[in-house]
């Protein structure tokens, strides 16, 4: 992984932490998802999946794979993630560009020391958006 994608990592999680905050400051944190929820709320909900999905595209597969949960299975206690939780994820972005950065400096290639970070970052993902990610890259190679 190069330092670049790396930062883009981290400017998708930054957007995840936008509409949470937006999510949460119109819906509250405990909001349950249901058939009768405004359409905003339903808007912003499959932007907030959709954006998950889109961090998972950029991580290694196999981080999506064996991800790693830190904090648990959110998605067993909330319907929408918590801004918690994305900070925490901003917090892992910003060790994968600065790790990223020093093995670029270094001429270092190899990506699997990032790895670990990339796990903890797809464990705080919604497994529907890693799975998203999945189908769109298989998706993709079928069509090459």
């Amino acid at each position: 992984m190069t330092v670049i994608e790396a930062r883009q990592i981290a400017v998708n999680i930054i957007r995840l932490a936008e509409l949470v905050a937006r999510f949460q400051a119109k819906y509250g944190r405990n909001y349950v998802m249901s058939l009768d929820c405004t359409e905003d709320a339903y808007r912003l909900y499959e932007d907030i999946l959709e954006q998950q999905a889109t961090i998972a595209e950029l991580l290694h597969p196999q981080a999506l794979d064996i991800a790693y949960n830190r904090f648990g299975e959110w998605w067993t206690r909330h319907d929408v993630i918590d801004s918690a939780i994305v900070n925490e994820m901003a917090m892992d972005a910003c060790n994968l560009v600065n790790r990223a950065g020093y093995m670029e400096e270094n001429g270092q290639t190899e990506s699997h020391t990032l790895l670990p970070i990339e796990k903890s970052i797809a464990g705080m993902l919604h497994p529907s958006a890693r799975q998203m990610a999945r189908e769109r890259a298989l998706t993709s190679l079928e069509a090459s």
